[in-house]
């Protein structure tokens, strides 16, 4: 049988247990009619049908199994079941409904912002070409300062500070590159 049969069946259940009531007593019509053109009396043709066919609820529930998505069948039933407890108690449908939009919005809320931070690539022509500076003043001057990107690893440049005495007279920081060494900082590839 297809699936796509599969699928009809299961959802129309009630269509299906009426042919396979039907089905089943054909099958035992026809054996007891063959039965008793052997030569025994109806009732004892019928009963030997009965007999040999076995047990009718059990031979029902067989087919039954093969002639539905019993995964599919499984779900409707569940979810059935859930729709008769929630309308039973409605306090508690309240707080679970409002219990699983809470955790679906904060979710989503979540992703969003890693997606926007973490797996998204900046808004820029050559995002792997990004560097941060760290300017130091003259009282950290001795200290090495080895900044990269902060969204990729590109590349590395050690930043140190000059001497020249323009550095303490540019008011705003570096902006560029090319106004780099006018803030008084001298970049090279590590």
């Amino acid at each position: 049988m297809s699936w796509f049969q599969r699928l009809a069946n299961t959802v129309r259940a009630r269509a299906l247990s009426r042919n396979l009531d039907r089905e089943v007593a054909f099958h035992l019509a026809e054996r007891a009619d063959e039965l008793a053109a052997r030569g025994m009396t109806a009732d004892e043709a019928s009963l030997e049908a009965r007999r040999r066919f076995g047990n009718r609820t059990v031979q029902t529930e067989r087919t039954h199994d093969r002639d539905v998505l019993l995964w599919l069948e499984s779900l409707f039933a569940d979810i059935r079941y859930a729709a008769r407890a929630l309308v039973a108690n409605p306090g508690f449908a309240a707080v679970a409904i409002l219990s699983l939009a809470l955790g679906l919005g904060a979710n989503t809320a979540i992703f969003t912002l890693a997606n926007a931070v973490v797996l998204r690539s900046l808004p820029v022509r050559d995002p792997q070409d990004l560097v941060l500076l760290d300017i130091r003043d003259a009282k950290h001057a001795s200290e090495r300062a080895i900044r990269t990107s902060p969204i990729r690893s590109g590349r590395r440049f050690e930043t140190t500070p000059t001497s020249s005495p323009a550095r303490s007279r540019t008011p705003t920081g570096c902006s560029t590159w090319r106004t780099a060494a006018s803030c008084g900082m001298r970049l090279a590839p590590s």
